[in-house]
This record gives structure tokens, sequence and C-alpha cells, in this order.
């Protein structure tokens, strides 16, 4: 008796796995083909094309990555030249340390009046071209 409820166990083991692997098969059999199809729709498609073929989203504009390495150079020596004039600053300007570089932005960002008077051979300025009186001296 208990051989007959182990044998009928192992046959009930067997046919759920047999009944598995079926399925298993079947769903391989299913990816197979839709497998060959997209290989297929591929093989219609071209390798290569040229930008001009490419939709304006799908577009790669290299210039966008040129740009910014051009804008990172010019900031860059920016930095560098104000560093420079920083350096010279701090010889002529006892507070350098604390406020040199904001005078420097200011500098540059501030507009100027010169125009230069070729009878005289002069360059009139203002007076005071930076917005605090301190920045002037």
């Amino acid at each position: 008796m208990k051989m007959e409820s182990n044998d009928e166990m192992i046959i009930e083991k067997a046919l759920i796995n047999i009944a598995e692997n079926s399925d298993m098969i079947a769903r391989i059999n299913e990816y197979s083909a839709e497998i060959r199809e997209l290989l297929e729709k591929r093989k219609l498609q071209p390798s290569r094309i040229r930008i001009e073929q490419m939709s304006a989203q799908e577009r790669y504009n290299k210039l966008k990555h040129e740009s910014k390495k051009l804008k990172n150079a010019i900031i860059m020596l920016v930095y560098r030249a104000e560093s420079a004039l920083y350096g010279i600053l701090t010889e002529y300007y006892k507070n350098a340390s604390k406020d040199g570089r904001v005078i420097l932005q200011e500098i540059f960002t501030s507009d100027a009046d010169l125009v230069p008077d070729y009878k005289n051979k002069v360059h009139p300025q203002d007076e005071y071209l930076l917005q605090k009186k301190l920045a002037n001296i």
C-alpha cells in the first residue's frame, strides 16, 4: 500500500512537471515566432540614415555640445583674467581680500562713458563709475 501511494505521488509529480514543461515550451515557441517577426521588420529598416532624414526632435545636434565647450572655455579664461587682476589689486587696495572680486565684477559689469577727446588727447571719464564710493577710490 505504501509503495502504491509512493508510486502515485511520483506519477503525479511527473505529470505536473510535464504540464509545466509543455506550458514553457508553448511560451518559448510564441516568443521565438515574435523574435523572428521582429528580426524581419528590422531587416526592412536601413542600418544607416542621413541626418536630414531624421526628424527634428531626434536629430543629434553636435553644435550644442561644441557651444557648451566654447562657453566653458570662455568662462575659464574670464576667471583666470579676474584672478590675475585680483592679484594686482591686492597690491594697491588694502581690503582686496574682503571685496576684491566683487569690485572687479562690478567694474566688468558697469557701464562706462569713455568718449575720447582726440584734440586734447585725453580720455575723460565719470568721476564715480562704480556704485559704491569706496570702490571708486
